[in-house]
């Protein structure tokens, strides 16, 4: 099973919903089977949705793969060092993740077989 370990995707503010990151991360996978990544993001997990079904049970072994470091669930507790990988969580707050404690740098793990 070859797995692509999404990092991040940043698009400006000016050009979000025109559909690039969905091309950038399409690009990424490649030939892959998996998408998997951390976020604290509601938009990540609906662009990870978009390109893969998302699989519970693959999130769970893909984990440790992909450097989850304190696993509760679907949920990498502490992730960002105990505090919100976005600068500007007031205007963060909308987007964040509804589990867990996204100020504390918790993050959503996702993980999916990709859509062909």
């Amino acid at each position: 099973m070859k797995i692509c370990h999404l990092e991040g995707v940043i698009v400006s503010d000016k050009y979000q919903g025109k559909g690039i990151a969905s091309e950038m991360v399409r690009r990424a996978v490649g030939d892959s089977d998996v998408l998997a990544f951390h976020t604290q993001s509601k938009k990540m997990l609906n662009l990870g949705r978009k390109i893969s079904e998302e699989d519970v049970s693959l999130t769970m072994e893909v984990a440790d793969v992909i450097h989850t470091r304190n696993q509760q669930g679907l949920l990498d507790i502490r992730r960002y060092g105990g505090s919100c990988l976005y600068g500007d969580t007031t205007r963060f707050a909308e987007s964040a993740i509804e589990e867990g404690d996204w100020q504390k740098g918790d993050a959503r793990i996702f993980a999916g077989f990709i859509r062909r």
